[in-house]
């Protein structure tokens, strides 16, 4: 019903799709919904959760429950007859941009499921790293966390891209989460 004004269902997008296809456990759990502040009021009341926005521009919410899990919830991004496509469109990955509503079932425009079947990370689209360099990173710690190889077109793309407009603080986050996990090297 979140989406229903916006004309666009409630989805469960991105990771935790991802993880699931990969029979891997996932605490990402992202929602686009068409009133994301209406949604965020009222998962707060569940289990003495706490409603915090994110980015008031993009209306992303996320909802921390008493056991520490958590749920993002922003609106779709991008424009056309079909939002949930346009946001999917917008995402760094193929392997990211797959959405599941009751309504329309699961929905993988970008072949993201081909990828995750192949062992290969490819971008979402042409400006998927220069949209946000820091995506850069992302692909190097998905792919030593998830064995995937990087496609060689992702590779080329990600030589050279400089971090150097990205705050200093996602950066080192980024980097940390890589530098932690065991096959650090390979990255």
């Amino acid at each position: 019903r979140c989406m229903k004004e916006a004309n666009v269902p409630t989805a469960l997008v991105g990771g935790w799709l991802r993880d699931l296809v990969l029979n891997k456990a996932s605490g990402d759990v992202d929602l686009i919904c068409g009133d994301p502040d209406q949604l965020a009021r009222k998962l707060r009341h569940y289990g003495g959760a706490k409603a915090v926005l994110l980015d008031a521009v993009r209306r992303t919410w996320r909802v921390v429950f008493a056991n520490g899990s958590y749920i993002d919830i922003s609106a779709p991004r991008g424009e056309g007859p079909d939002l949930l496509v346009a946001d999917l469109e917008l995402r760094d990955l193929r392997v990211n941009a797959m959405a599941w509503s009751p309504s329309l079932g699961f929905i993988d425009p970008l072949c993201g499921l081909d990828d995750l079947r192949d062992g290969v990370l490819r971008a979402a689209s042409a400006t998927a790293l220069t949209d946000d360099p820091l995506r850069a990173l992302r692909c190097w710690r998905l792919a030593i966390q998830l064995d995937l190889a990087l496609s060689s077109k992702l590779r080329d793309d990600l030589d050279g891209l400089v971090l150097d407009e990205v705050a200093g603080e996602r950066t080192a986050s980024g980097l940390q989460q890589i530098l932690l996990h065991p096959k650090a090297p390979v990255a």
